[in-house]
């Protein structure tokens, strides 16, 4: 699958002691220029696969979803660099000295990779992924194994309120023609240095649909989740 790549600098992280960065308006590059005290979004619990971002706004911030979020997930920041950016020794170095505990999210589980450390020009297969486990589904069977479903179309899950299977061959292909639509708004937000409505909107449906079908983590998520903080900060 054709992909256009770049190297994605590191977020700007919170920093410690319950403050939050203040960043200049308008600086793409998010350079931070103080910190301050925001007791409510300081409720937002961590992980470093985080659900969401905190972006300035005038005079306060603001706490915006940057992936879809499951009815009943929590809500998610980041107090330091997130997987994609730190390797997982120096993110539980810096929790536990800043705030003293043992990150146990997914990426820290599981040992998700950085990402700037994958050094592979061609982008790994998209591997969609069982709605009830999260592990990726056999693109020939079209079944999870682990949990026996068959994804060959939209069925609910049984002892599931929320969950239902989809149709592999469709969603393969409707994540194909995200990723072209997103290559498109890639290269308009690039070449005019700004986001229009429509690129956002392509930016904002490939990271949506990787979120709720495709095995985590890929680069493709890390880059369309990247424009799309970037479209939210300069819109701020």
């Amino acid at each position: 699958m054709p992909m256009l790549q770049e190297k994605l600098p590191s977020p700007h992280p919170s920093t410690s002691d319950n403050t939050l960065s203040l960043l200049q308006d308008n600086v793409p590059k998010t350079e931070v220029i103080g910190c301050g005290l925001f007791p409510t979004l300081n409720l937002a619990n961590h992980s470093c696969k985080p659900s969401c971002s905190v972006f300035p706004w005038r005079n306060t911030m603001v706490l915006r979803a940057v992936r879809f979020i499951p009815a009943g997930a929590d809500i998610t920041i980041s107090y330091y660099h997130e997987y994609s950016h730190a390797s997982l020794s120096s993110r539980k170095d810096n929790l536990m000295e800043h705030f003293y505990f043992l990150c146990t999210c997914e990426a820290c589980n599981n040992k998700w990779p950085v990402m700037s450390d994958v050094d592979n020009p061609v982008l790994p297969p998209i591997h969609l992924k069982c709605v009830k486990c999260s592990q990726a589904i056999d693109p020939n069977t079209k079944e999870c194994l682990k949990c026996d479903l068959l994804y060959d179309k939209r069925m609910p899950v049984a002892c599931s309120l929320h969950l239902t299977t989809y149709n592999y061959s469709y969603m393969k292909d409707e994540i194909e023609k995200a990723v072209m639509k997103f290559n498109i708004a890639f290269t308009n937000c690039s070449t005019r240095n700004n986001f229009a409505e429509k690129d956002v909107k392509a930016i904002t449906s490939l990271t949506e649909l990787i979120c709720k079908y495709v095995v985590e983590p890929h680069p493709v998520f890390d880059m369309s989740r990247y424009w799309l903080e970037l479209a939210m900060l300069t819109n701020c």
